[in-house]
Formats: structure tokens, C-alpha cells, sequence
């Protein structure tokens, strides 16, 4: 059986050269959810999600995912800017946002936060917790939808699904509190939070408790408040600058040091700040306010390494035109969405980079053979590039993994019900990452 995929792919290498163009796109297509005032989305499944805007107290609801909006208003007394909505279950979601004074003898504005439960997608909904003088920005949750947090100019922490929230406490070692503008979690116990002055916090309990893991000082690489923060692991980590700062920081060793960089891909014109990762790998940043300037970056270890790229499909007819985001979300690994200034995308594939001006699939250096396959399964490049290959079902979850060397990697999956499959294949070097379908066939 090896010999026969061996003599297969030998021929395909003779007669179908690989591909030699570098110019990539992210492989997003136009249309969709697009909005002035989208502030933030959540998909609980490929096509169902959710949308809130800062204007009016609205909601949108999709089961659909592409086109098909159905707004509603939430009932407040009083408008809101709704910044985040966290969804458990296709009716149980929360809220929250701010409400910002109109008085013109209080200059600096009364910023009165507010966090919103319901149980019906919103049609009804309680009020969890307000505050006064404080904004409150976003929400996380951990999988099992039970600890989760309310950020921004107040940290608060829930264990029981959003229905009481207590406030936190986050000092530096001078004692002084700091804010808090991001968090995630690799275990229920284990997380980290990104913070003002360009510092890093970590937990071990939960978020009880957080301890620093980055200090600054001045000349560091981004002292400013920091707004994106990513681990793919305890020992791997990335964080990125607010609004219109431009520069990474990562870490390899836990956070004991970290490495700043200022350019990707040679340039320094981008100001992105927001960062996306639908798997620990695979990722995206964006938000940047030079959007007619700047395209997407995107990333596919975890945040270590960076790359620029334009969207395979314009919404508009300026080549250089890169639309501002303000959210992207995704209903599973491979089904994502971003949303923007009158702008929306569509991904089915990851939204990987792609050739721009080849077809992706038939013109791929990638060959899996046999397809359909019903015992062993090869993929081969005929690249002198080094590829990571990764075999997933259509849950998104990781079945096999390999590496290509001399140009073929093999997969056993006798074992393996029919149906159809995803082999991902990531060049090391960050070049590219391709999808594609495999189907199983008894």
C-alpha cells in the first residue's frame, strides 16, 4: 500500500509543478453583518450568533450567519453603549456596556456601567450589577460558563454564571492598583490578564488572586495599556497595545522575559489591537485606525511570529483598501466572522492565507492521496518548505498530528468512522496554512 502512494505522488510531482506564487490573501469573503456603531458579535455554532451595537440598546440575531439580521431593542431606561455580549446557550446570554452622562457641567462624563442577564435572547432580561463612574468594556468566561469576568474600569468576577458579581483587586508591586483590559484562560485554574503600563498578570486559582509576570519600565516595548493578550500554552504567550500602538511583546519561557518587536513583515505602519484565536495556533489581529493602510496580521503558532495579509475578496474596489474591524468571532475552528464599519466578512476555511491570484486547491503544491481514502492517507510536497500537518474532525478537534519529511507524511485512518475530515497543513515559517477536505469512505 506505501508503495503505491509512493509511485502515485511520484506522479504528481512530474506533472503538476508546485506553487511558486507568494502572494497570499486571508481567505475571508465580503458581505455580511456590517454596522457604525457593531461593537462586539458571538457565535455559538457556524451559522448562530449574536451582534450588539453601541447606538440604541440593539441586539441582532442570526440563524443564518451570513445575511440574515433580526434586530431587536433591550428594554433599558436609559441608552446604553452595548460593548460585549456573551452567549451559554442559543437564549442564555449577558451584556454589558455603559451608559455615558450627557451633563455639560460634569466634563469628564458619569461612565455608569451595567452587566444584563436573559434567559430568552434578550426579550426579557435582569439587570447583575451596576456600577457608578466606572465603564465596563467586556466579558470572558471559562467552558463551563460558570467563573467569568466583566473588564474594564472596574474588574469583577462571577463562580456562578453571571448572576452576583464581586469586584477584584489587581495591584503592582508598588502597591498601586492597576486596570485590568483583557483575560484568558488555559485551565479552570490557570489564566492571564492584560493590563495598564503594559503589564502582565497571572492566576493560578481561578482569578482570585493575580500576580505580576511583567513589569515595565521605560523603554520597554509597549508601556501602554494593553488590550490583547494570548497563551497557547503556560510557557507561550503574546500581547499587543491599545488603540494606535503599534508593537508585540512575546514570551517563550512563562513570562520570565520577553521580546519586543515593532515590524511585521518590514513594516511599521500598522496599529492593530485586537487579537482573535478560534485555536490555540491559528490567530488574527486587527483593529488598526490606519485601516486603508494596514491589512489583517495573522499568525499560526500561537502568537510567536506574525505576517501581514490583504482579504482574498474585496468588498470594495480600492485594492489597498483594508476595512477597519471592531470584532471577529467564530462558531467553530473553521466558520468565522468579522464585522466593522459598514463591512462584514465570511470565512469557511479558517481564514488562512490563500494564493491571490491562483486557485487554492488545484493549484496547491499539496497532494492527499487517495481521496477518498479508507486505510492510509498520504500527504506530500513537493516544497523545500518544512510543513506541520494536523488531521481534525468537523468539530474542530485535533485527531492526528505529523510532520512532512522528504516530502510525504502518512495518516492511519482504518480506524476512523466515515465522514468527512480537515487536514491542515501550516508551513514552519509562517508562510501559509492550507485546509483541505478529506473524506473517508468505507
Amino acid at each position: 500500500m506505501r508503495i503505491l502512494l509512493l509511485l502515485t505522488l511520484l506522479f504528481f510531482s512530474l506533472f503538476c509543478p508546485p506553487l511558486q506564487s507568494q502572494d497570499l490573501r486571508l481567505d475571508w469573503e465580503c458581505g455580511g453583518f456590517g454596522d457604525p456603531f457593531v461593537s462586539d458579535c458571538h457565535f455559538i455554532s457556524a451559522d448562530t450568533g449574536f451582534v450588539v451595537t453601541e447606538d440604541g440598546n440593539n441586539v441582532f440575531v442570526t440563524s443564518v450567519g451570513f445575511r440574515d439580521y433580526s434586530g431587536r431593542k433591550v428594554a433599558l431606561d436609559k441608552p446604553y453603549r452595548f460593548t460585549n455580549i456573551h452567549m451559554m446557550n442559543y437564549k442564555t446570554g449577558l451584556i454589558v456596556g455603559f451608559q455615558e452622562s450627557m451633563n455639560p457641567f460634569d466634563p469628564g462624563g458619569s461612565m455608569n456601567g451595567i452587566i444584563i442577564k436573559s434567559y430568552d435572547q434578550f426579550q426579557t432580561f435582569s439587570v447583575k450589577y451596576q456600577t457608578s463612574g466606572q465603564r465596563i468594556y467586556s466579558l470572558y468566561f471559562q467552558k463551563n460558563n460558570k467563573i467569568g469576568f466583566a473588564i474594564g474600569e472596574v474588574l469583577l468576577r462571577t463562580e456562578n454564571g453571571g448572576e452576583r458579581w464581586n469586584p477584584i483587586e489587581v495591584k503592582r508591586p508598588n502597591g498601586k492598583n492597576i486596570r485590568i483590559n483583557e483575560v484568558m484562560f488555559l485551565t479552570d485554574e490557570l489564566g492571564f490578564a492584560a493590563a495598564d503600563a503594559g503589564c502582565v498578570f497571572k492566576t493560578t486559582d481561578a482569578g482570585k488572586n493575580w500576580f505580576i509576570i511583567r513589569d515595565t519600565k521605560p523603554g520597554d516595548t509597549l508601556t501602554v495599556p494593553l488590550s490583547g493578550i494570548h497563551f497557547r500554552d503556560e510557557m507561550h504567550g503574546v500581547i499587543s497595545g491599545a488603540y494606535g500602538a503599534s508593537g508585540i511583546v512575546t514570551t517563550a519561557d512563562g513570562g520570565k522575559t520577553w521580546k519586543g518587536q515593532l515590524e511585521i513583515d518590514g513594516r511599521r505602519d500598522w496599529h492593530h489591537y485586537k487579537m482573535t484565536f478560534p485555536t490555540p495556533d491559528i490567530g488574527f489581529m486587527y483593529g488598526g485606525f490606519d485601516f486603508k493602510k494596514t491589512p489583517w496580521a495573522y499568525t499560526h503558532d500561537g502568537g510567536q511570529t506574525w505576517h501581514l495579509a490583504g482579504i482574498a475578496k474585496w468588498c470594495g474596489a480600492e485594492d489597498d483598501y483594508h476595512p477597519e474591524l471592531k470584532c471577529m468571532c467564530f462558531g467553530n475552528a473553521y466558520t468565522g466572522y468579522a464585522m466593522g464599519i459598514q463591512i462584514g466578512y465570511r470565512t469557511r476555511s479558517g481564514g488562512n492565507p490563500v494564493s491571490r491570484n491562483l486557485d487554492p486547491v488545484e493549484d496547491s503544491p499539496i497532494r492527499i492521496l487517495p481521496n477518498p481514502a479508507n486505510d492510509l492517507v498520504a500527504v506530500s510536497c513537493e516544497s523545500n518548505k518544512a510543513y506541520d500537518v494536523q488531521l481534525f474532525n468537523l468539530m474542530g478537534q485535533s485527531l492526528q498530528s505529523g510532520r512532512i519529511t522528504n516530502n510525504i507524511c502518512t495518516f492511519d485512518v482504518k480506524e476512523l468512522p466515515s465522514g468527512v475530515y480537515v487536514i491542515r497543513i501550516a508551513a514552519q515559517d509562517g508562510s501559509q496554512v492550507l485546509n483541505r477536505k478529506l473524506v473517508i469512505r468505507r
